[in-house]
Parts: structure tokens; sequence; C-alpha cells
């Protein structure tokens, strides 16, 4: 099944599928380890908070791993949607999104008053924690980009048309006003950290989502 008309193989199905299910499982994993990491409010902190303290490494480790996981995604993608509108501007905005989660890997934030409990409060921000939003900056507006060019690439293609298109447009809408009202509040909200999720988690799954209904509706011979 190819998105241009044709069938698509079905290692470049399984492939993409696959990235999907990773995708999602990495950003779980931001929910997961805030909820249960000691100390740490996942509802206030934001989860490159996750990066300090004894076990920050690991919130390192992931981004970088879903970074790599999203590049290896734009080159499947690219695959799969053939010539048409906005498959490499898919491509390159989903490469520009891994770049930005690995250089976030890189680079941890400096700490806050509320976490790590104890932990020095700087006057100012380090090149490091500069170099955090950042990347972290291009990471999100490039994941958002990415819907809104998948959404335009789709409107044409039979069997998807305006739900889906909406569907993907909306995730990306989400993010932006998400992260938007996140970076307005990160030091003054309790709920700071849930915003931040929440903008996460919209936008990843979205791609995903049309690739398990592309598959599905192929298995129901509903579309060719």
């Amino acid at each position: 099944m190819r998105f241009h008309g044709s069938h698509l193989a079905r290692r470049s199905a399984a492939a993409l599928a696959l990235l999907a299910i990773v995708e999602l499982g990495l950003t779980a994993w931001y929910w997961v380890e805030g909820a249960t990491r000691p100390e740490y409010d996942w509802v206030r902190e934001s989860i490159s908070s996750l990066s300090l303290g004894p076990d920050g490494w690991l919130s390192q480790v992931n981004s970088v791993v879903l970074g790599l996981v999203c590049i290896g995604a734009a080159l499947v993608w690219r695959r799969a949607l053939g010539p048409g509108r906005s498959s490499l501007g898919y491509g390159i905005a989903k490469v520009v999104a891994g770049v930005g989660l690995v250089g976030i890997g890189f680079f941890s934030q400096d700490p806050i008053a509320t976490y790590p409990p104890g932990g020095p409060v700087l006057p100012y921000a380090t090149l490091q924690a500069t170099l955090h939003q950042v990347f972290a900056g291009i990471a999100v507006t490039a994941l958002a980009a990415s819907v809104f060019l998948l959404a335009r690439r789709l409107i044409r293609e039979a069997h998807w048309g305006v739900p889906w298109t909406a569907y993907l447009a909306g995730t990306g809408a989400a993010t932006l006003a998400l992260m938007v009202l996140f970076w307005s509040v990160q030091y003054s909200s309790d709920l700071a950290g849930l915003v931040e999720r929440l903008a996460i988690i919209v936008t990843l799954p979205a791609a995903g989502a049309v690739v398990v209904t592309r598959l599905l509706l192929q298995h129901w011979r509903v579309c060719p």
C-alpha cells in the first residue's frame, strides 16, 4: 500500500506501525517515570526536570532514542508517501524534530526551586540550559509542523479527505496552543507539567493513528 494509490510494501507498513508504537511507548515513559520518581510532582514539574537528579540520565537517554526513532521514521515515511504534496516536507520536519529531541537529551535544564529538592538555584541560565530550551523549541515546533504537513499531503487522498485532515491539523494546533500555555505558566502553575505532557502525547501518536487506520482499511478492503 502506498499513500499515493498503489499498495505499500508489507515491510514498510510493518515498519511504520512498529515505529508508531515505539514513539508512543517512549513518550508514555515521561508519564510513567514522572509518576513514579520520588519527590517529583509530574503534574507540576516539566518533563525537562526529569533530566535532573540521580536518575536524570534515563530521561536523557530516552530523549536521544526518541529523537533517533523520529529520524528513522522520517526515512520510512518518505518512502511510504511517495511523490506528492508535502511528502518531502513531512520527512524534513520529522528529521528536524528528531535532531531537537537528541539535543534535549544531550543538554539538561538547570535546577529549579521545586526540583530537585535542595538543589542549587542559579541566578542565571547556564549555556547548557539555554541550549536545552533552544532544542526543545525546535523539537516542538517541528513536531507540530509535521502533522500540518501530513494533513496537507493527505487532503486529496482517497478515503482520507476532510475528517483525517481535520484531525491531524487539530493535533498540530493543540500542541502549539498547549506549549504556549506551558511556557507562559511553567514556573507559576501547579499544572504546568500536565499541560506539557498533554502537548507531547497529542502530537506523536497522530501519524501512528493514520498508519493503523490505513492498514485496517486496507485489510478490510475499504481502500486500495
